[in-house]
């Protein structure tokens, strides 16, 4: 599968403030190598050769890390326009490409999921990665129906209304023809807030890849979980799962 990946980074970070007053959380340091470091190192590990990504006009001077020694299309954004924006304005004339975000580490096979986003029959769709949680609402809650077709998706619900444990990993495969459906009358439209819950809605197949048990997603984005990813990262990294 011919493949290309969109990295999300020009978020604020504020839960992460003073750290990212002067750099993006993509460029945090955890366990040797800078988090996007690690998001290159599983796209690289799935065959993805091409990728692209955002950054807030205010971290421009940063010097980020090459992809396999290649040049790398760098958006800047004034003020962030919203992920589902940002990944219609990224993904240009690409007919699909990989969606992840720059905050969050993650050491499961991805190509394991693209031949799931493959083998879905139909051009066009989407498939989010999955994982179980214990603490569903604090994050994107997907309720699956038949052939883990999405049929319901909420962000951060109360917990009262968790329907499901599990939620959105931080990575998806899209096909170009959802970007139509991105919401145009919300002003910064968020992928999980708007984006999902509108494709679902309209019968947009999106479909949910459902992460073994033992796979590792950690949202560096709060102090908490960056010292938990720092203490936990070494060793999760076994050369076999890269």
């Amino acid at each position: 599968m011919d493949m290309n990946a969109i990295i999300l980074c020009a978020g604020y970070g504020n839960r992460l403030r003073p750290l990212t007053n002067t750099c993006p959380k993509c460029l945090i340091e955890v366990a040797g190598k800078l988090v996007l470091e690690w998001i290159f190192d599983r796209l690289r590990a799935a065959g993805i050769r091409r990728v692209s990504l955002n950054i807030l006009q205010s971290f421009e001077h940063r010097a980020l890390p090459s992809f396999d020694g290649q040049w790398m299309p760098v958006f800047t954004e004034p003020w962030p326009q919203g992920t589902a924006a940002s990944v219609s304005t990224m993904m240009g004339d690409l007919s699909q490409a990989v969606v992840c975000y720059g905050d969050v580490l993650w050491d499961w096979n991805l190509q394991d999921m693209l031949t799931f986003h493959e083998d879905v029959d139909g051009d066009d769709h989407v498939t989010v990665a999955l994982h179980r949680s214990t603490k569903p609402w604090n994050c994107g809650v997907a309720t699956l129906g038949e052939e883990h077709r999405i049929i319901h998706f909420i962000e951060k619900p109360e917990p009262r209304d968790c329907e499901s444990q599990w939620v959105n990993a931080g990575v998806m495969a899209i096909s170009k023809s959802a970007t139509y459906l991105i919401p145009k009358a919300v002003q910064r439209p968020d992928i999980a807030q708007n984006w999902l819950p509108t494709l679902i809605r309209s019968g947009y197949p999106v479909y949910g890849y459902l992460l073994p048990k033992s796979s590792m997603v950690i949202d560096i984005g709060t102090p908490k979980n960056l010292a938990h990813a720092r203490d936990v990262w070494a060793s999760v990294q076994r050369p076999s799962s890269l």
